[in-house]
């Protein structure tokens, strides 16, 4: 017999969560529709209408089809090593993964967060199956995220800083930028001094995850999702994995960031010096700083992969810095290719590459709550009146068994 919904208890039936659940994946689609059509509404205004504007697209081509053979291969060369970079810092955020595993969870992961409405959330769906079936446990997984998210985002705050002291030793530093440059010092101290106690105090580290489990049950609540009530726990697992994560790869994850983020700057510097744009026009500093603050500015998607937004962002910098724009529109096009087109197909080939890799597919570890189960189980013995004390399993491991990979 169906439960009825709406008791006068105030617990939920199955037909009203039923329909709870439909009214959210309702509201859910819809907000999937409205950015679409904003996403394409963005990237027809700029490439469509403002782009134009900046420059004629007839000389922007003239202009590419001036490369040489051999600026094309160093710039292929530079992209590849700029996606290769990347690997090495997931390896390092997971212990246990191996290269050809990070290379595959990453290309797929940035590939449908490139391509689709919303895709961060979806790329870091498509990042848990992957790593779920290669028999990662939940709270690694989680580590491993917070841990790039944290470097990237750092790395992104002290860039602007660095740039503008580069500008500064250059000589082409600017009373204007002094006010950018405090903001960014107050933002990178205060994010350090908030994770520095975190790892230094077990307390601070409960009251903040608390803090942020009262922020995500008033989210919850907006949607009838039951309350986060672990969070201070949550937070506190996560305070000693992250200490010893941070004692042994801290320096390889913080090595690994910048070497990435420096190869995906000179992408961009060899672009604009091969379609003639010399040192002398707009210094290799200048680069850097209009680098850096586009990547600060455009942290938070606002249309998959910002595209539109990015590239007014660098051309708008770079005209600014004193290049001229048809040379400008020409360079960031050639940048945005290398660094955000490409990458969606070779997205595609990994995702084909973990389906059909079944050697790397590994049962998930027990959750504590089914090691206590099992434990439970061994020591009463078996429930069905079979001899023996139970307190050793006499099975033999079921290694035949394949696991099922996650639907993504």
């Amino acid at each position: 017999m169906v439960a009825q919904a709406g008791g006068k208890d105030g617990v939920q039936r199955p037909a009203e969560n039923r329909a709870t659940s439909a009214r959210v994946e309702g509201r859910r689609r819809t907000w999937r529709l409205v950015r679409a059509g904003i996403s394409i509404v963005i990237v027809g205004a700029v490439f469509l209408g403002i782009l134009p504007r900046i420059a004629d697209f007839g000389d922007v081509w003239e202009i590419v089809r001036d490369l040489t053979w051999t600026e094309v291969a160093v710039l292929v060369a530079l992209s590849v090593w700029n996606i290769v970079t990347y690997w090495p810092m997931l390896v390092a955020a997971m212990p246990g993964l191996t290269l050809a595993q990070a290379a595959v969870v990453c290309q797929s992961s940035t590939s449908v967060a490139m391509t689709l409405p919303g895709g961060g959330a979806i790329a870091v769906g498509v990042s848990y199956a992957m790593y779920s079936s290669w028999g990662f446990a939940p709270s690694d997984i989680a580590l491993s995220t917070l841990l790039t998210g944290i470097v990237n985002m750092s790395f992104k705050f002290v860039l602007p800083v660095i740039s503008l002291a580069v500008l500064a030793i250059n000589g082409e530093w600017s009373a204007q930028l002094l006010s950018s440059a405090l903001a960014g010092v107050g933002v990178v101290l205060g994010t350090f001094v908030v994770l520095a106690q975190m790892i230094r105090r077990e307390a601070f580290a409960y009251r903040v995850g608390a803090l942020i489990g009262t922020g995500a049950s008033l989210l919850r609540r907006i949607v009838r999702m039951p309350p986060v009530t672990t969070g201070g726990d949550v937070a506190v697992r996560f305070r000693s994995k992250l200490i010893r994560v941070l004692r042994n790869r801290g320096l390889v994850l913080a090595a690994a960031e910048v070497t990435s983020q420096l190869s995906l700057y000179f992408v961009l510097l060899a672009a604009l010096r091969f379609v003639g744009v010399p040192d002398a026009t707009v210094s290799w500093a200048k680069v850097l700083a209009v680098f850096a603050f586009v990547r600060l500015g455009t942290a938070v998607p606002i249309v998959p992969g910002n595209l539109g937004i990015v590239e007014l962002g660098y051309i708008g910098g770079l005209v600014l810095a004193g290049a001229p724009r048809p040379q400008v529109v020409a360079a960031v096009l050639v940048f945005r290719f290398l660094t955000y087109f490409v990458q969606i197909p070779i997205g595609g080939f990994t995702y084909a590459v973990w389906r059909r890799r079944h050697s790397w597919l590994r049962p998930r570890p027990a959750s504590p709550q089914e090691q206590a189960a099992e434990h439970a189980r061994q020591v009463e013995g078996p429930s069905d009146g079979d001899s023996g004390a139970g307190l050793v399993d006499h099975r033999t491991d079921r290694q035949d068994e394949k696991p099922t990979v996650p639907s993504t």
